[in-house]
């Protein structure tokens, strides 16, 4: 009997780590580091038995946008993001799929003892949040450009070798590359994991100079 409580994703970065996701829809974040699969961790249970099995997916199989939270105890002002409607609040998916029937919605409040659904639409991925018990706040990124290219580990690009053109969204790498992928002036950017941290960047070479910066990576958008 197949029982489905938990699966891992792997992030494919350079450790190779899992993470734990709701689904393989995080298997379409490896495209923008130059990667051609995937592999999903799936835990089955039979009685009191125990075991994983991989499946490995291609591009063919996967979604084009992923949801991710992007805060707690939060929600997005009509300022940051203007609404565009009410959404099924019955439960998380239901409001998500309320999102993406809705070509011009990106992003939501959702409260799930409210319940409430609120839907947004966002002209960037970092909007500015109110807090707010009770509401999380999520957001729909597109997957990243397959043009990014790790360019220096522990490293950071000074203003002097790329101007900085504005702080992305840093909840995760691709959201951060997804940040870039929106302002045509951005090709680069300094990312932060533990930070988190996400600085946009303006290269006029794909060889631009680094200083050293513990944590810190360094991405180019190759064209």
């Amino acid at each position: 009997m197949f029982v489905y409580p938990s699966t891992w994703v792997c992030d494919l970065q350079p450790e190779s780590r899992y993470l734990p996701l709701r689904s393989r829809i995080g298997c379409a974040l490896v495209f923008g580091r130059g990667l051609s699969l995937c592999t999903v961790c799936v835990r089955f249970i039979s009685d009191s038995t125990v075991s994983y099995k991989e499946y490995k997916y291609g591009l063919e199989n996967l979604p084009t946008t992923r949801w991710i939270q992007y805060a707690t105890n939060a929600t997005i002002p009509d300022s940051s993001c203007p609404n565009v409607g009410t959404g099924n609040s019955a439960s998380l998916v239901a409001c998500q799929a309320s999102c993406d029937a809705q070509p011009a919605c990106n992003g939501m409040n959702f409260n799930p003892t409210g319940p409430s659904c609120y839907l947004r639409q966002c002209p960037n991925y970092s909007p500015a949040t109110n807090t707010y018990s009770g509401y999380n706040v999520w957001l729909k990124i597109p997957p990243a450009s397959t043009q990014w290219r790790l360019y220096a580990s522990n490293a950071t690009i000074p203003d002097s070798s790329c101007p900085n053109v504005g702080i992305g969204n840093s909840t995760n790498l691709v959201a951060c590359q997804a940040s870039c992928d929106a302002q045509s002036a951005c090709n680069g950017m300094n990312f932060n994991p533990t930070g988190p941290s996400c600085y946009l960047r303006q290269c006029s070479s794909y060889s631009p100079a680094t200083y050293t910066s513990s944590g810190y990576s360094v991405w180019i958008k190759i064209s």
